[in-house]
This record gives C-alpha cells, sequence and structure tokens, in this order.
C-alpha cells in the first residue's frame, strides 16, 4: 500500500497519505508485499511451510491475519479468555501460513481490486450505510494500530480473504447438499424455547459459616502456591522515536499546511459539528473544531515520520542481527541512537513508565535469547519503537504474609462452594426422585426450602439473556437446557457465582408461521456453515502435510 509512497524522500510524501488521500485508489497501489511474498531476516526457525523456511515477514503477517480473522469474528481481539475457548495464536498463524501457500500454489491472485471491494464491503460505518474512506482510516487508526496492524496488513488480509472465499467454492461444494427435511429440523433444533427454572447456590449465602484457622490457610496456601507466585517477568531495551520530535520538520512544509487545513475542512463538512463537541456536549466553533481535526491529523504525520525514521534503524539492524552479536547496541551506536531499558513488566500489564498501550507489550513480551528482536516497529498512540530483548524473570513465590488477606478470601470462597456443592447435589438428587414419584418441581423446592428462579424461555439461537446474565452465563444454561428432556432436572451446574440445578417445565411451541418465513435464509445459512466446515476439514488436512513447527524444523 504505501510502498511507492516510501521511495520518496521528502516529508510532504507522507503527510499526503493521512491528509490528502485523494482517492481509494492510493490504499491500492501495487504493495512490494504480494501474494505468498516473503522476506529477509535474522535466522530464527519459524518452522517449515512445504519444505521452505518461514520468513520472519511472512510469520508476522500470518499472525496479524489470524489476529484479525479472530477480531472479525468475535469483535475483540484474542486475549488470555480466548486461550480457556480453545483459540491458538499460534495455531492460528501456521492455519493463516497454510491458507497463503495454496493460494499460492493454486496461483489464486484475487487482486487488488477485489481487495479493495472486500474492504469497502466490510468497512462500512453501518450496514445501510456505503464506504467511508474516513471511518476507514479512523478504524485503522484507533483500532487496528494499537494492535500493530496498518493497512499493508489489512490489505494482504483482505487479498487472501478474497482467495479464501474461492477456495471455500471449490472445497466446501459437498456441504451445499443438505436436504430441506435437514433444514427444517435443525431450525426446530435452533429456535424452539425452553421454558426452565433453576435454583441458585450462591457461594454468598454460605461464606458465613466457613472459619479460616491459621493451619488450614497455610496448607492451602501451600498447595495453591502457584496462585500466589510472582509472574514471569520481562525488561527490554527500545530506542524510541517520539511523534513530537517531527512536529517543527513537518510543519516547515507550506504544503503540508495547506493539505492539513484543506483535509479537516473537508472532514469537518462532512461529518458535521455535532461530531466534535465541548465538555458540556454542546457542539464546538468551527474554528476549534477544525483545530482538533488538524491536530489529529498531524498527530497521524508525525507518527508516520517517526516510524520511517525507526525503519531506517530497523532495516540494517535485522539484516546485522544473524550474523553479528549485539547487534542492537552496535546499530545504535553507528546511528547515535540513545537505547533505553525498560521497567520490570508481565505478560498482563506493559513498563509503567510508557504508558504503553497492549501492543507494546504483546510485541515485547514474547521475547528471548533465541527470538531477540521485534521485527517490524511498534507503533502506539505518540511515539514509535524498535524493541529488543534485555532480560527475562521466572516466576517466582510470594512470601505467605504478604498474600495472607488475599490467601483468607480464597480460602473462604473455596470452602463455601464446597458447601454450595453438597448441598446442590442435595436437592439435584432429592428432586429427581421426589418427580419420579410424581410430585412437583414446585413441592420438592418447599420441601426442600429453596427458591426457584422462573427464567426467561430461550433457545439455543439466543444470543442475549440480560435477565440471567449477571447470574449464569448463557451459554453454559443452553447446553444444559438442551440435554435436558421436559420435567427432567440437571445435576449440580457450577456458574460463576456459585451453582444451580435447573429444570425444564416444557418446550414451548415454535411460530411455524415464522419458520416458513424464515426457513429460505435460514437453508442458506445452514449450507454456508456446511461449506466452511468441509473446507476446513480440507485445510486441516492440508494443514498437517505442508506444515512443520519450528522444533521439528530443526530436527530436518
Amino acid at each position: 500500500m504505501f510502498a511507492s509512497i516510501r521511495r520518496h524522500q521528502n516529508w510532504i510524501w507522507y503527510v499526503v497519505v493521512v491528509v490528502i488521500i485523494i482517492s481509494f485508489v492510493v490504499f491500492f497501489s501495487p504493495a512490494s508485499k504480494q501474494l505468498g511474498g516473503g522476506g529477509a531476516g535474522p535466522d530464527q526457525d519459524f518452522g517449515k511451510m512445504n519444505g521452505r523456511a518461514i520468513s520472519r515477514e511472512d510469520y508476522a503477517q500470518a499472525q496479524k491475519e489470524a489476529m484479525l480473522d479472530y477480531f472479525f469474528q468475535y469483535a475483540r481481539w484474542p486475549n488470555e479468555a480466548s486461550k480457556s475457548m480453545g483459540f491458538d495464536l499460534g495455531i492460528a498463524t501456521s492455519q493463516r501460513l497454510t491458507l497463503t501457500e495454496e493460494l499460492r500454489q493454486m496461483k489464486i491472485d484475487p487482486g487488488l481490486g477485489a481487495a479493495a471491494d472486500w474492504i469497502k464491503q466490510v468497512f462500512r460505518p453501518a450496514k445501510d450505510q456505503p464506504f467511508s474512506l474516513d471511518f476507514y482510516n479512523q478504524f485503522i487508526n484507533q483500532t487496528f494500530k494499537q494492535q500493530g496492524i496498518d493497512g499493508d496488513n489489512v490489505q494482504l488480509f483482505a487479498l487472501h480473504e478474497v482467495g479464501r472465499q474461492q477456495l471455500i467454492a471449490l472445497y466446501g461444494m459437498a456441504g451445499e447438499l443438505v436436504p430441506p427435511q435437514e433444514v427444517e429440523v435443525i431450525y426446530r433444533r435452533e429456535f424452539t424455547p425452553s421454558l426452565c427454572d433453576a435454583v441458585f447456590f450462591s457461594i454468598t449465602n454460605y461464606l458465613s459459616s466457613v472459619s479460616a484457622p491459621e493451619s488450614a490457610l497455610l496448607a492451602f496456601y501451600t498447595n495453591n502456591i502457584s496462585d500466589y507466585s510472582l509472574p514471569v517477568r520481562m525488561q527490554v531495551e527500545y530506542v524510541r522515536y517520539p511523534g513530537s520530535n517531527y512536529v517543527a520538520e513537518i510543519e516547515r512544509q507550506p504544503d503540508v499546511a495547506k493539505a492539513i487545513a484543506a483535509k479537516a475542512d473537508e472532514v469537518y463538512a462532512k461529518e458535521g459539528p455535532s461530531h466534535y463537541p465541548d465538555a458540556q456536549g454542546n457542539p464546538l466553533p468551527a474554528a476549534a473544531a477544525k483545530e482538533k481535526i488538524r491536530g489529529q491529523i498531524r498527530i497521524e504525520a508525525t507518527l508516520l515520520a517517526a516510524r520511517r525514521a525507526a525503519n531506517d534503524f530497523l532495516r540494517p539492524l535485522l539484516e546485522r542481527a544473524s550474523t553479528e552479536t549485539n547487534a542492537f547496541h552496535k546499530v545504535a551506536a553507528e546511528q547515535g541512537l540513545q537505547i533505553k531499558v525498560s521497567s520490570i513488566f508481565d505478560e498482563k500489564n506493559g513498563p509503567a513508565e510508557l504508558d504503553s498501550p497492549s501492543n507494546f507489550r504483546r510485541a515485547a513480551f514474547p521475547l528471548s535469547p533465541e527470538n531477540p528482536l521485534v521485527p517490524s516497529a511498534v507503533v502506539t498512540e505518540d511515539a514509535v519503537y524498535v524493541v529488543a530483548f534485555h532480560q527475562r524473570i521466572p516466576s517466582e513465590p510470594q512470601p505467605f504474609a504478604t498474600v495472607r488477606e488475599r490467601v483468607i478470601e480464597d480460602y473462604k470462597n473455596a470452602e463455601a462452594f464446597k458447601l454450595a456443592y453438597a448441598a446442590g447435589e442435595k436437592f439435584a438428587s432429592a428432586a429427581t426422585n421426589g418427580l419420579a414419584a410424581g410430585k412437583t418441581f414446585a413441592q420438592m423446592c418447599a420441601s426442600q426450602k429453596v427458591t426457584p428462579v422462573a427464567l426467561p424461555a430461550f433457545a439455543p439461537s439466543t444470543r442475549s439473556l440480560p435477565e440471567i446474565e449477571n447470574r449464569v452465563p448463557l451459554r453454559d444454561l443452553q447446553i444444559v437446557a438442551f440435554e435436558l428432556p421436559p420435567g427432567k432436572v440437571s445435576g449440580f451446574v457450577r456458574v460463576p457465582e456459585g451453582g444451580m440445578v435447573v429444570y425444564l417445565r416444557a418446550k414451548a411451541p415454535l411460530d411455524e408461521a415464522k419458520m416458513k418465513v424464515e426457513l429460505p435464509a435460514f437453508a442458506e445459512q445452514v449450507r454456508r456453515k456446511r461449506e466452511y466446515m468441509c473446507f476446513n476439514e480440507w485445510l486441516s488436512q492440508q494443514h498437517n502435510v505442508l506444515y512443520t513447527p519450528p522444533q521439528a524444523s530443526q530436527r530436518n
């Protein structure tokens, strides 16, 4: 995207990218990174794809594409919770590498026009609104840049996504063969509402019954010492390029000042005064609003300039890092750059003195003696960084006295849960026996002195149930209800605040008229889903054949 612009040495070109953006073509001019392209970098094993070593550049792009794929599916970035749900960024990255290799082998190059069309379709302010270049730029700068993802990465992702659609059409074809009768069965299963009651066994109801003798606390601390250990921590070295260093140089260009002013006028005219309120929520005067817009544009321009300077350091550094020890310090000294050492930080929190957003932490924390450099400049809200490994500090336990209050709280919650679990299991058993003997659920609740809660109707297709989601995750409730026959109770089901027992009163009647109207569109959704399943199965097989992990690559 920016390859042609980077060939120019004047600052004006960097500002033009941000402030003028004459047409959408600027974003889709031929780039140096083409479909399946590679890049040089320090000797580091990223594994092999189809027998060829995976380059640092290809791996970095595939990792960003895996993150983008997750973002477009779930509207959030992958995090620690994603791991618990089965998402592994390393696996997802290798799968994206397999996808691009298949596109390369099959000579599928959708073209920049198709990628532009994909982006125009996806990056719309709303479904009923057309593509907005300003909205696209804002999305890239405010949402993606914090993850180290720029327009180049998005362009390649779009190319590969369009190519993937072509592969899905080819290898997912078997998924289209879904009989109408099966579609109706699936619809009924997904949309038939369940009518349930639940009895909740909250931990808070049992806390007062728990004592915490010192001997029990010490034993609990010893048995769970990993929970009270300091995490693995890091320090990195970095060269910082503040955007503010480039303000004067940019503003000395008279044409740039005019371009910034013209772009600010254009943005203000398009978005209107209401987009720029004061502290009281009233629209700013036009002059003040335009000055605010000009300030935002200047920040973006300075960061682009800072990134160019960072790349001038990073380029020779990457070339020399594979053959020279201490290349980071040598190249910095040759260019007269100051290296700083960060404060100690962990995987969840970046260096405190940088007030750094998540992309700095994400980029820096995986570094190691074997992987000592972040291969691309790290862009934050006000600066650009080139980052290298300094030291990794192993996890270490904290003394009992330091974490005693936490241990007390955790111990009491654990013991209260045991009591809640015992009460829930007792009730579930009694309710099961009582229902089998002809008693009602209400009678069993009364005899066991528990209070049932009538839940709102829900189906497997229900996406939100605000009335109960503060007590139980909707997905957990759906799984339990789906497996229950009407008139039966579940066992004890653990939920965040303790546990519950669910009773399925009945399945509500399905709206037959609504089903007839919705079936054609639903059938298309089922076919699409089956297509993706068939395609993913094929891609998984290809991944197993083509991809060699790093350690296995070293042995080969």
